[in-house]
């Protein structure tokens, strides 16, 4: 009886890591990326938070939920992993390219509410869950910017950590249904926009429209930001060491 329990676990794991494997294989989210922003100002190139989050938490009931801690802050780069307490989950910070996956046949459209609705993610159908969205952009000098969202179900975005939109009514994507902000762009260096994308049911699709466009669009994580933060960590090590 040992000797079949034991077979049967064994068998069990082997399954979840071929599936695991598989999926890995299956969702690749960009191509070329060579558009970042497309000609009526929508931002095709991100960092995804791979998989989605599958809270059971409806649109209107989030709130103030941040699924990530201090969300307004996010700073990942592509590879980053991140556990999410709601669903027992890890997640990988992806690449990701809204006009690739209409050329891939992942999504039917670029812009319009079905952004979300990956193949690689079970197409239409995924209820009650969320995911981020992060991007890096630059301007050559200091700029006044103004963002628009629209969404099918709602978004929370933030520039720079600052809340800029917040709509979390469960509605049918529509140009600017989840408003615009407006907000200081700082010239020469990267700034981060966030968004929490929500879904309750059915179409799920998140755009994001900048005016005025970025001279630079970054969805891996820009050196110079994590330079910085490795130059820091080796000062505090070597200062450790000195002691």
């Amino acid at each position: 009886m040992k000797k079949m329990c034991f077979i049967f676990a064994f068998l069990a794991i082997f399954c979840l890591t071929i599936a695991s494997n598989l999926y890995a294989a299956k969702c690749e989210f960009v191509k070329d990326d060579k558009v970042k922003v497309n000609e009526n100002g929508y931002i095709m190139s991100w960092l995804v938070l791979d998989p989605y989050i599958n809270t059971g938490i409806t649109t209107p009931l989030v709130g103030a939920k941040e699924f990530i801690k201090d969300e307004k802050n996010l700073k990942p780069k592509e590879g980053d992993k991140v556990q999410i307490e709601d669903d027992k989950q890890e997640h990988t910070w992806m690449r990701l390219n809204f006009l690739d996956l209409k050329d891939m046949a992942q999504i039917p459209a670029a812009v319009g509410g079905n952004e979300l609705d990956l193949v690689c993610w079970g197409g239409q159908g995924p209820s009650n869950c969320q995911t981020y969205l992060v991007t890096y952009l630059k301007w050559k000098s200091n700029t006044k910017v103004k963002f628009t969202a629209s969404a099918d179900d709602g978004a929370r975005v933030y520039f720079n950590g600052e809340k800029i939109i917040e709509s979390q009514t469960d509605k049918d994507w529509a140009a600017g249904n989840c408003g615009s902000g407006e907000a200081s762009a700082k010239g020469g260096v990267w700034n981060i926009l966030v968004v929490l994308c929500l879904e309750t049911g059915g179409e799920w699709g998140i755009s994001i429209q900048v005016d005025t466009v970025p001279d630079e669009v970054d969805n891996v994580g820009p050196m110079q930001l994590f330079a910085v933060d490795s130059l820091a960590k080796l000062a505090t090590t070597w200062g450790e060491i000195k002691r």
